[in-house]
């Protein structure tokens, strides 16, 4: 893999500079001015809608003062590089002890969330499972959606939507059905979306089976 698809393989890239940039005071542009493109094209490149060329990535990497594979990291360890931001949502391991400690016990009809922050956290999680299912690119774009939503229906909604398309290849009665079940019940207090907790959910590492189900099951 030459240079160039390592960045294009990597969905994660523009978001991860976006928390570093946020990190260390640095407005986005600081990017424009650097690359010479435009404030929308290295905003979409932020959000994870466009990719850095590889000749963009290496100025950028420069003028950051960070090896060019700083970024590049596995997208559920990288994250302590870019600032620590998984310190700032405690609930991230509480909501991973939830959720397993739900499914060992058998009481996962007695789990729900404490709070916006663990929604969000979940929303992310779910979010990276349905990349599973699709190339890294279309991976990208699922995530983004999410990460980018105006408000809760649209994530429910889009949610929902990716269900239906992949809904052959999930196991039935797993963490999976559990999260997703949760996430389609819960009521935000404030309906402003915490895109940065969606992000660090899908930089969360949790296991989730993904074996093919036998039977349909409908979430609404």
């Amino acid at each position: 893999m030459n240079n160039l698809q390592m960045v294009e393989a990597n969905g994660f890239v523009g978001i991860r500079i976006k928390l570093f940039l946020k990190e260390k005071g640095f407005k986005q542009q600081v990017l424009v001015d650097l690359l010479g493109i435009s404030k929308h094209s290295v905003s979409m490149a932020l959000r994870g809608e466009r990719i850095f060329s590889y000749t963009e990535y290496q100025l950028i990497c420069a003028c950051l003062n960070v090896p060019t594979d700083y970024f590049l990291d596995d997208q559920r360890e990288n994250l302590e590089k870019v600032g620590n931001k998984m310190n700032a949502y405690p609930e991230r391991e509480a909501l991973r002890e939830k959720i397993n400690t739900a499914m060992e016990t058998g009481n996962s009809s007695e789990f729900c969330f404490n709070n916006d922050n663990e929604y969000f956290l979940a929303v992310g999680m779910i979010g990276m499972f349905f990349g599973r299912f699709v190339s890294p690119k279309m991976a990208k774009y699922y995530q983004s959606r999410l990460i980018n939503a105006k408000n809760d229906q649209e994530i429910k909604d889009y949610l929902t939507m990716l269900f239906l398309k992949h809904s052959h290849e999930i196991a039935q009665g797993n963490k999976f059905d559990f999260l997703m079940s949760n996430i389609m019940s819960w009521g935000l207090d404030d309906q402003k979306i915490d895109s940065e907790a969606i992000t660090i959910g899908i930089l969360t590492s949790i296991s989730i089976s993904n074996q093919k189900r036998n039977k349909f099951r409908e979430w609404q």
